[in-house]
C-alpha cells in the first residue's frame, strides 16, 4: 500500500502541477533560462534536414542529448553527445562541453530583458560539416537574449558564431535565431508562435557557401518537471533543406 502511494505521487509530481520546467519553448532558439543550482537536467533534441531531391543534397537525422547541470545561480553546464543518421549508417559524430553564464537574476520574475552568454568546445570525431578534418574541434559562441517571461509571452533570440580550431581552409559559421511565443487560449501550459533562423558560412570551408534562412511555427508544452517543443521550419530561397523540423524533450531531476 505505501509502495502504490509513494508511487501515485512520484508520477503526480512529474506530470501535474504548475509548470517548472519549459526551458525551450522555441524549436531551435534557447531561452535564457537557469536551472537552480544542485539541479539536473536530461534534454534531448531530434531533428532532421529535410531535401526533397538528389541534386541539392542528402537528408539526414540528428539526435543530441545530455545532462545539463546547475552549477550555482548563475553558471550552468552542459555535457551532450551528437549522433547524425545519413542514408544508410548511423553514428557518433561529437561531443561536447558548453557553459552558460546568466547576466540576470534567475530567481527575479520582474525582469523584461535576461542575457545570457554560452560558449561551447566540441570535439568532432566523424561529423558531415568538418570534413575532410573530421577530428577538428569547433569553438562555439552565442549571445542569448529574452524579453518577458520564459513560460508566458515572449520574444527570444539567439546570436551565434562557430569556428574550428584549424588555420588554413577554416570553418566559420554565423547563425542567428529569432522567435516569439504565447500562451495557447485554452491551454495555458501551451505556448504556440513563429520563429526564424538563418546560417550563414563565413569563409568556404568544408561545408562550401551557405546560405541558408528558414522559418515556420512553432509550439512547446510543459507541466511538472517535463517540457516538450516542436518545430517546422520551412526552407526560403534555392539549394536550402526544405524542411528543417525540430522535437526537443526535457526532464529536470
Amino acid at each position: 500500500m505505501k509502495r502504490s502511494t509513494l508511487a501515485a505521487l512520484a508520477l503526480a509530481s512529474l506530470v501535474c502541477g504548475r509548470a517548472e520546467a519549459g526551458r525551450r519553448t522555441l524549436g531551435f532558439t534557447p531561452d535564457a533560462t537557469q536551472l537552480p543550482p544542485g539541479v539536473v537536467e536530461i534534454e534531448q533534441w531530434m531533428w532532421s534536414r529535410a531535401y526533397v531531391d538528389d541534386i541539392s543534397g542528402a537528408s539526414s537525422g540528428w539526435l543530441w542529448f545530455g545532462p545539463v547541470y546547475g552549477v550555482s545561480e548563475r553558471f550552468e553546464i552542459a555535457l551532450p553527445w551528437q549522433l547524425n543518421a545519413h542514408k544508410t549508417s548511423t553514428r557518433m559524430v561529437a561531443f561536447g562541453v558548453e557553459g552558460r553564464y546568466a547576466f540576470f537574476d534567475p530567481i527575479d520574475e520582474t525582469q523584461f530583458f535576461r542575457p545570457q552568454l554560452r560558449v561551447g568546445w566540441q570535439q568532432n570525431f566523424s561529423h558531415p560539416d568538418n570534413g575532410p578534418n573530421w577530428l577538428v574541434p569547433w569553438l562555439t559562441l552565442d549571445f542569448v537574449g529574452t524579453m518577458g517571461q520564459p513560460n508566458r509571452q515572449h520574444v527570444s533570440f539567439d546570436i551565434g558564431l562557430t569556428t574550428d580550431l584549424k588555420g588554413g581552409n577554416r570553418f566559420i559559421e554565423h547563425q542567428l535565431g529569432i522567435g516569439a511565443v504565447t500562451p495557447f487560449p485554452l491551454l495555458e501550459e501551451l505556448l504556440v508562435g513563429a520563429e526564424y533562423r538563418h546560417q550563414l558560412t563565413l569563409t568556404t570551408g568544408a561545408v562550401g557557401d551557405r546560405r541558408w534562412f528558414f522559418l515556420g511555427p512553432t509550439a512547446a508544452y510543459a507541466r511538472g518537471r517535463l517540457w516538450v517543443s516542436f518545430a517546422l521550419l520551412v526552407g526560403v530561397g534555392e539549394l536550402v533543406p526544405r524542411f528543417l523540423p525540430r522535437l526537443s524533450l526535457g526532464l529536470v531531476l
